[in-house]
């Protein structure tokens, strides 16, 4: 589904789906890299893709915004990858020299940052608001059953959906491989919710079943 512009197109920009349905995207340079190496100015703002859905649960577009600068310069082979507590872990930069064969450093002049034409070995954490939420739920255990997913969690009269994410399998930056998949609540009792789970398929790998 189309959806509006980035405050700040890039190329390179690195997206990460999130277990809300929102898009975080770091990242990036303003040209094109690999056709002109160092002429890049990177891009520090990160933006949050928030879909609108409508009350049939059908995705009709949304809007991009700016929700903070990295502190490091990445753009080319940058990447980025959801932790398990639901943060965002940006990491990479190895650009190609200026020129294809220099290391030195663009300066910043007026108006445009300058490159880092060096490897770049750091990493930092972007943290979701949904992380810091008094209302997000706690899971406390995971079980699998025969066609069923058991969640353990005092909120579970609150969840209204669960989803199942799959992590990036990142090919050459621009294919991060994600995906997300929305699970039925099938009943919710006072310390659990019991969900569907879909049959083995390309998106969901077979998950043995366990011994009873």
């Amino acid at each position: 589904t189309p959806t509006g512009a980035l405050n700040e197109p890039r190329w390179y920009g690195f997206a990460t789906p999130l277990p809300n349905g929102q898009v975080y995207v770091s990242s990036g340079a303003n040209v094109d890299e690999v056709d002109s190496p160092g002429s890049e100015s990177p891009i520090l703002s990160t933006e949050l893709f928030t879909p609108n859905v409508s009350s049939t649960g059908a995705y009709t577009g949304g809007t991009w915004a700016k929700v903070g600068d990295q502190s490091r310069k990445r753009t080319y082979h940058n990447g980025a990858i959801l932790r398990p507590d639901g943060s965002v872990l940006i990491g990479g930069h190895a650009p190609i020299g200026t020129g294809y064969y220099q290391t030195m450093d663009t300066p910043d002049v007026p108006g445009r940052l300058g490159t880092n034409n060096h490897h770049d070995a750091s990493f930092q954490v972007w943290e979701p608001p949904y992380l810091h939420d008094p209302a997000r739920p706690v899971v406390t255990d995971v079980a699998t059953g025969r066609g069923t997913i058991t969640v353990s969690t005092t909120d579970a009269a609150h969840i209204a959906s669960v989803v199942l994410m799959r992590n990036t399998a990142e090919t050459h930056l621009v294919d991060a491989d994600a995906r997300t998949l929305s699970l039925p609540v099938l009943s919710r009792g006072p310390n659990t919710a019991t969900l569907g789970r879909p049959p083995p398929s390309t998106v969901l790998p077979a998950v043995p079943d366990p011994l009873f």
